[in-house]
């Protein structure tokens, strides 16, 4: 997915939709800000209180009735988990290529029921942890052993993974497990991003202290 041609397919459609409000606007750039962050997967998981944290959208039946119309509008196909240890289910649909996206059908393919349950568990070994058990030694270790089988940390030794894993529980520790007040149903998508943003961090900091330039410091100024 080229990420202004999406942009520009999707914003081409959100000026002639009628039946949108800024609160679907709001809600599609934060799924699309997170499916950004992760490179544009086929499908992602979502985790609803940083979903209407991010798009500003402060009522969970305001969040509920923007989602399921955005997929009713055909800008996203959503799968609730019906599981509150479960992220949901999202996919962009691709305006890059369908810049005359029609937008005026309520019809929802019933393919898209059939899908979806498939493969969750073997990616990046995701485990659906509940975070409200009481035995927080076996929270700790499964958050553990998510930081050493993620992707994105292959690079790092086992030492350093451990760390930004317990920094990972720390935090959220910290937090009671909650943000905004609300707790987290899942923490997968959480760490997800914890990973995502701590690499993003890096290559900034990588970036801005690089030069090409030799500093001269024996000379006065």
């Amino acid at each position: 997915m080229n990420y202004i041609l999406q942009l520009n397919g999707v914003f081409s459609n959100f000026a002639k939709d009628s039946r949108l409000n800024p609160s679907h606007i709001s809600l599609y750039m934060a799924l699309f800000n997170l499916a950004n962050t992760l490179h544009f997967p086929k499908e992602f998981q979502v985790d609803r209180n940083e979903m209407m944290r991010d798009a500003k959208i402060g009522s969970l039946t305001t969040y509920h009735k923007c989602i399921k119309e955005l997929n009713e509008f055909k800008y996203v196909e959503y799968y609730p988990s019906h599981n509150r240890f479960r992220g949901s289910k999202i996919i962009l649909i691709n305006f890059c290529t369908s810049p005359k996206q029609v937008v005026n059908k309520s019809y929802t393919s019933p393919k898209q029921a059939l899908v979806h349950e498939r493969k969750h568990n073997t990616n990046n070994n995701k485990q659906n942890t509940n975070v409200f058990f009481k035995d927080k030694k076996k929270l700790k270790q499964s958050i553990l052993a998510f930081f050493s089988n993620h992707k994105s940390l292959e690079f790092l030794t086992e030492i350093q993974k451990k760390e930004k894993a317990t920094q990972f529980y720390n935090y959220y520790q910290s937090l009671g497990w909650k943000i905004n007040g609300q707790t987290i149903e899942d923490w997968n998508p959480a760490a997800d991003n914890w990973i995502l943003k701590a690499n993003t961090k890096n290559t900034e900091s990588k970036t801005y202290l690089h030069s090409e330039t030799k500093k001269v410091y024996d000379k006065p100024l």
